[in-house]
């Protein structure tokens, strides 16, 4: 997500367990003045991941004060490389609907961008 960064919880994939819990901060405006943000609070209910033959899954759930939802993504062995799916319900909390449909699409179109910027730039 664009002015994400995790502020709790980050480590290393190999260390991820179900239950692990880690927290992303959204901050938008300048450093030097007060910044408008918020706290994204996940942890993770299932975690398999993938080997050569068989595809990975994980699903994490979001708790947070603001934001709401779960998230299933399955990684799939294809063609010497791999396949993603990406489910996400989202939801923030104390918001009236009208706004909070406006929210679900501002979070669609962020990891919309992040995602293809992911797929234009592969990793070595």
């Amino acid at each position: 997500m664009p002015f994400t960064h995790v502020t709790q919880g980050a480590v290393a994939a190999s260390e991820l367990r179900p239950g692990h819990r880690f927290v992303a901060c959204t901050m938008v405006g300048p450093r030097r003045f007060r910044r408008l943000g918020f706290n994204d609070v996940m942890t993770f209910e299932e975690l398999a991941p993938p080997t050569a033959t068989t595809p990975g899954h994980a699903s994490i759930a979001k708790s947070g004060r603001f934001v709401l939802g779960s998230v299933a993504v399955t990684v799939t062995p294809h063609d010497g490389g791999s396949e993603v799916s990406w489910s996400q319900e989202f939801g923030l909390a104390r918001l009236p609907e009208p706004l909070n449909a406006v929210a679900v699409w501002g979070a669609r179109a962020g990891y919309s961008l992040v995602l293809r910027r992911l797929l234009r730039h592969p990793a070595p």
